[in-house]
């Protein structure tokens, strides 16, 4: 796993959901998933396919302290 290239990516979702939410005035939903065919994830990441889930907790603790 990359993690200074996840940690950026969390990052700039941050911002652009943050923008978008402000220039919606508030009204942005977000939903949020995980892949669940591992080739399709390998070709879109090269991340750890047994830590996707962590990974996505993590993100999603670090955009709701955003």
């Amino acid at each position: 796993m990359k993690s200074a290239g996840h940690s950026a990516d969390v990052e700039r979702w941050a911002r652009l959901l943050t923008t978008l939410d402000v220039l919606s005035d508030g009204r942005l939903g977000v939903a949020v998933g995980l892949r669940w065919m591992k080739q399709e994830y390998d070709i879109a990441r090269n991340a750890d396919w047994h830590r996707r889930g962590k990974m996505l907790d993590d993100m999603l603790a670090f955009l709701d302290a955003w």
